[in-house]
């Protein structure tokens, strides 16, 4: 999700380095894998360790509960107290998710065929 809504934001707001100049998300990556090839190196480096650390944590729990909800919505939203709702609420989520993926994979094929990003698209037609 967080995918989807950064190729959306890109083309409006980047880093101030020349290699973000890019107004399409894959022209950023291909960029930046050609100018700085290290760059991408540390960023599937970085990725790598926070997917081993979680993999070996001890007593992960359950998954998507990292245990923060400052707002206390469990409680609010009666979770803890319906199991078929947060199941229900849990599948809605696993929906959106994917719905998202699908979205990104669209927003970048869409990119690479037409050579255009998403609000170039949109005025071309």
């Amino acid at each position: 999700m967080l995918a989807a809504l950064g190729l959306s934001v890109q083309p409006v707001l980047h880093l101030p380095d020349p290699v973000f100049d890019s107004t399409s998300g894959y022209g950023v990556v291909t960029k930046l894998y050609q100018e700085r090839p290290e760059a991408i190196w540390q960023i599937l480096l970085a990725l790598a360790a926070i997917e081993t650390v979680s993999l070996f944590k001890n007593g992960q729990g359950v998954a998507g509960d990292l245990g923060f909800d400052p707002l206390d919505l469990q409680t609010k939203l009666k979770f803890k107290e319906d199991p078929a709702k947060a199941a229900e609420i849990q599948l809605q989520e696993i929906k959106n998710g994917r719905l998202a993926m699908i979205g990104t994979s669209a927003l970048l094929l869409q990119e690479v065929v037409t050579g255009y990003g998403p609000y170039e698209q949109l005025l071309k037609h």
